[in-house]
């Protein structure tokens, strides 16, 4: 992508071993489908919720307006996906929610701590990946953190006799959209199967373009098969 920002070329053609960007992970979601085109938001909020791209690529080609498009480099039949977006948006109504993918990802360690947010961010000042979810609370901080430097926050939380709880295996079941936090319906649903499916929610939180729960790795593949069945594949 940067080589092409630099050469001014009409596109940057990524060639890889599938068709292009899904709907959700196939392995996951047997009814996933491609994903035709996306804007530059939505693509690199994918890619750091679990897509397997490259979020630096994608903020690379929104700065320089790199056309990229991914596509399978066995078959040059299939469409792929284009980004940014080429396609007109249809017409929806006002706050009518549109799911557009489904993002996973685990690995992760979520810890609730009984400290300041200062106090905690001087002790974790070195550590070399970013605290991901990080949440204020009045008992104390949350975040997720790699699997890769658990042994490493452990050991600095216990140097600095700061109390902590640990819930390992946990994932992200990321919902990308429009409109998603103004509908009652979308909560309505997810938290209805939630609750019958008895997954603890660890955590939940969102922004303009997507919603995150935190989960148990085991409930992983159910709420998102649940999430995309309900607003992806019912809305065909």
């Amino acid at each position: 992508v940067a080589l092409a920002a630099v050469l001014q070329a009409d596109r940057c053609e990524i060639l890889t071993d599938v068709n292009g960007l899904y709907s959700a992970d196939p392995r996951l979601v047997p009814e996933a489908r491609i994903l035709t085109s996306l804007d530059y938001e939505s693509a690199l909020e994918l890619a750091s919720l679990g897509a397997k791209m490259q979020a630096r690529s994608i903020e690379l080609a929104k700065k320089f307006n790199v056309n990229i498009r991914i596509s399978s480099s066995s078959s040059q039949t299939t469409e792929g996906t284009q980004i940014p977006l080429s396609l007109k948006k249809s017409g929806t109504a006002i706050e009518q929610i549109k799911v557009t993918g489904v993002a996973t990802k685990d690995g992760f360690h979520f810890f609730k701590t009984q400290s300041q947010m200062v106090t905690l961010l001087k002790a974790l000042k070195n550590i070399p990946v970013p605290l991901r979810f990080l949440s204020h609370q009045k008992t104390g901080v949350y975040f997720l953190i790699e699997k890769e430097q658990v042994v490493l926050v452990r050991q600095i939380l216990t140097e600095q006799n700061i109390n902590f709880e640990e819930t390992q295996n946990t994932a992200i079941v990321s919902v990308l959209g429009e409109s998603l936090t103004h509908s009652i319906e979308f909560f309505t649903s997810v938290f209805s199967q939630i609750e019958m499916e008895k997954i603890d929610l660890l955590f939940l939180t969102s922004n303009a373009i997507s919603v995150t729960f935190g989960v148990g790795a085991q409930h992983k593949e159910l709420l998102a098969r649940f999430i995309h069945k309900t607003f992806i594949t019912s809305k065909d």
